[in-house]
């Protein structure tokens, strides 16, 4: 057992080195709390938000134009496609400047491309070091039936703690919940937040993935949009939030069970 996990750390570091996202501090990795499948899926969702690329041709995805002329971080944002990250890289071929270190996809496919919030949250977890099987369309919808039932089968999504919201969307669970740290305290690297409710007429829903965690809060990292990523990026490659600032977002803690 114990050479078996041997080989599969081997593994994981052997990987992230070839995608750009490995760190060393997987050297110091406790091994009494190190998950491969948490470490896979955090790095396939880094692998999604940092890529380098450019396309050959202008073009126009989801409402906004990529330049042929500009370089760009992370994959496009779109509630129209749910392209994985193989898929994205192998429409495009590697264009390497000054040497291994410096390059970047030159992308050759067309407009019919990316994947937004909770699309690229499950295609993390679906990475083939977990077991679920994603099919295509999850929504934001699916993560709140899970918050509202305390599971969800289809997508394997159960809730940090075993809450369950009943028909409340997350500001009135947030809002209504005492201690909304017994939820946030038992959240893992690679497991999800989700708000989901109205201010006024407009929904407000999004789904986010906790890169790491700390005593007092967690750090994500999203697919977002245009508008609100970092600089030439449809991604925000890292935020910080404490136990109350999740709290007044209205966020609440959903898990994949294959995760473990």
């Amino acid at each position: 057992m114990k050479r078996k996990w041997i080989q599969r750390l081997t593994v994981l570091v052997v990987t992230l080195m070839a995608t750009g996202v490995y760190s060393s501090n997987l050297n110091n990795v406790d091994a009494a709390s190190y998950n491969p499948n948490r470490e896979y899926a955090v790095a396939e969702f880094k692998n999604m938000a940092n890529i380098r690329w450019k396309p050959t041709k202008n073009l126009v995805i989801y409402g906004w134009t990529y330049s042929k002329s500009d370089f760009y971080k992370g994959m496009p944002y779109t509630q129209d496609f749910n392209t994985t990250y193989s898929s994205f890289v192998n429409r495009g071929t590697y264009v390497y400047l000054n040497g291994m270190n410096d390059y970047y996809l030159s992308y050759r496919g067309n407009s019919d491309v990316g994947n937004d919030c909770s699309t690229a949250v499950a295609q993390a977890w679906q990475f083939k070091y977990a077991s679920l099987k994603y099919n295509g369309d999850i929504d934001t919808s699916n993560y709140l039936d899970c918050a509202q039932k305390g599971y969800e089968s289809a997508y394997h999504l159960k809730t940090v703690g075993g809450y369950k919201m009943g028909n409340q969307n997350t500001d009135g669970f947030c809002n209504n919940t005492n201690d909304m740290n017994q939820y946030y305290k038992k959240l893992q690297k690679g497991d999800c937040l989700l708000y989901y409710y109205y201010k006024g007429d407009k929904l407000c829903k999004h789904v986010v993935l906790v890169v790491s965690v700390s005593s007092s809060g967690v750090t994500i990292m999203d697919q977002i949009g245009r508008k609100s990523g970092d600089t030439n990026s449809s991604w925000r490659h890292s935020k910080t939030y404490t136990w109350a600032q999740l709290k007044s977002g209205n966020y609440v803690p959903i898990y994949c069970t294959d995760l473990k």
